[in-house]
């Protein structure tokens, strides 16, 4: 009976050593399994930090993309400064080992590589020099502004096509023109020719008669002698005759000349059109001369009441104008003179004295100009003058006599200017260029005027000459202007 309580006591004590073990191990393996969820909880927890700081990095640098290149929601371009600092302060934050640091670096260098870029792209494109800070732009507006300018050009390019489409239009009318008059001369030509065959054909006629009177004659010497008489009296009549009709020729060729030249000068006395509208908020009227009349900007007028009917005589102008926009069959110009006492109209006439409408005035310009009363010439500056007026000079001479060009009777009118004073510096080549102009003019019934009608036909003041006595002005009252001042409008 005690040996089996012993045995009880002794698997009772048995199995609580097998429990202990089993405990013991239960326990340890407890541990292990602890201390493995912690590393793996540590290496989770450290990894999404790597993560937040990598997610924090790269949002970063799309925003800064973002800003670069201009898209909504992007920060501005001055913001982009301040976010490259937080990425560098992020590289370097203590809550990253070197690893995690390397990453973060790595998305920062990108970011400054694309700065960089940015930077020598804007800068290049802004007009800034180097050293100089450039405007903030974007890639968007960088873009949006080469689109603006590719545009422009692209239109320019339209407006020079289309003015070299009509210029070519303008050309083939011309020749078209020219054609028509080398057909006529051909026609002209081929009338003489065949006048001058019927000629000869009466010629050769008469001849044999001549030669048969002459065989007649000689029947008999007397009446040929009697004959011969005769016939010399009957000529050197005809001789007087047609010496009489040749003098009666010359003087309607003179008195035609004379009266060509009167109808030129009343062709110019013509105004060249009429206002048709006055904007007097703008300071503007509109013409109805346009750009099928030959018509460009820039080209000055002078205003006439449209009353007027002698535009030689009458000097009374009420104002000036210069052309500012030109269109098929009007223009709108600036008025640069008015008198407030009597203001421009609808109906007034326009008139300038280098330009017809289609046609450029031909101008011969004699003798020494100066505008603006300095003692120095100003040829040039007034033969610019003139050719922006649409004028023409084909014939003047430099300070030395030489002539360049002539004067036919093609040219409008000689403008005569002021002549050398005598004495010992005087050039006695000028006197004889410009004695040698007139005599041309005279000769080709050409106008002759002084250059202060020349100005005021184109609608521009010259400057008054001030007389000076004993160092002192005698005119202080009058403030000089020159041609170039007078264009400018006279009402403010």
């Amino acid at each position: 009976m005690a040996a089996r309580e012993n045995q009880g006591y002794l698997i009772a004590v048995i199995i609580l050593v097998l429990l202990s073990l089993f405990l013991a191990l239960g326990t340890f393996l407890g541990w292990s399994k602890v201390n493995e969820y912690a590393d793996n909880k540590l290496a989770a927890e450290q990894g999404l930090a790597l993560e937040k700081k990598l997610n924090q990095a790269n949002s970063i640098k799309a925003e800064i993309l973002k800003s670069m290149i201009g898209e909504m929601g992007g920060g501005a371009v001055a913001e982009i400064t301040t976010q490259i600092e937080s990425l560098d302060r992020l590289a370097t934050s203590s809550e990253l080992d070197a690893t995690q640091k390397g990453q973060v670096q790595a998305i920062a260098k990108d970011v400054a590589d694309f700065k960089a870029i940015y930077d020598k792209v804007m800068l290049s494109n802004s007009g800034a020099g180097e050293g100089e800070q450039p405007e903030e732009l974007t890639y968007k507006t960088l873009i949006n502004n080469l689109s603006t300018v590719l545009a422009k050009q692209y239109n320019d390019f339209n407006v020079k096509d289309r003015q070299a489409t009509l210029a070519e239009q303008d050309a083939a009318r011309k020749i078209a023109e020219m054609q028509a008059e080398v057909d006529q001369v051909k026609l002209m030509l081929a009338t003489r020719e065949e006048d001058l065959a019927k000629e000869k054909q009466q010629s050769a006629e008469k001849q044999k008669e001549l030669t048969a009177a002459l065989e007649q004659s000689s029947q008999g010497l007397l009446d040929s002698n009697t004959r011969y008489d005769t016939l010399k009296l009957e000529l050197a009549g005809t001789i007087d005759q047609q010496t009489n009709q040749i003098g009666v020729v010359t003087t309607e060729n003179v008195q035609l000349k004379g009266k060509i030249n009167v109808y030129e000068r009343e062709v110019f006395d013509k105004p060249d059109g009429k206002i048709v509208k006055v904007v007097p908020a703008l300071n503007s009227v509109f013409i109805d001369l346009g750009r099928v009349d030959g018509l460009t900007e820039n080209r000055s007028f002078a205003v006439y009441d449209q009353a007027v009917t002698k535009f030689e005589k009458d000097q009374n102008i009420k104002g000036t104008l210069e052309i500012i926009r030109v269109m098929d069959n009007q223009a709108e110009a600036r008025v640069t003179r008015e008198n407030p006492t009597d203001p421009i109209l609808p109906g007034d006439w326009v008139l300038t004295a280098t330009w017809d409408p289609g046609y450029a005035v031909p101008i011969a310009l004699a003798g020494f100009f100066d505008l603006d009363s300095d003692g120095s010439s100003d040829l040039d500056k007034l033969m610019q003058m003139i050719k922006r007026n649409g004028g023409d000079v084909v014939s003047w001479h430099d300070d030395d006599g030489n002539i360049t060009g002539e004067i036919n009777s093609s040219v409008r009118f000689l403008v005569l200017g002021d002549a050398p004073s005598l004495g010992i510096d005087a050039n006695p080549a000028v006197v004889q260029a410009m004695k040698t102009m007139e005599a041309q003019a005279e000769a080709n019934t050409v106008q002759v005027i002084d250059l202060q009608k020349l100005l005021n036909r184109m609608g521009v003041r010259g400057k008054p000459k001030v007389e000076k006595l004993d160092n002192r002005v005698l005119t202080p009252e009058f403030q000089e202007r020159s041609p170039n001042s007078s264009l400018r409008s006279d009402v403010k």
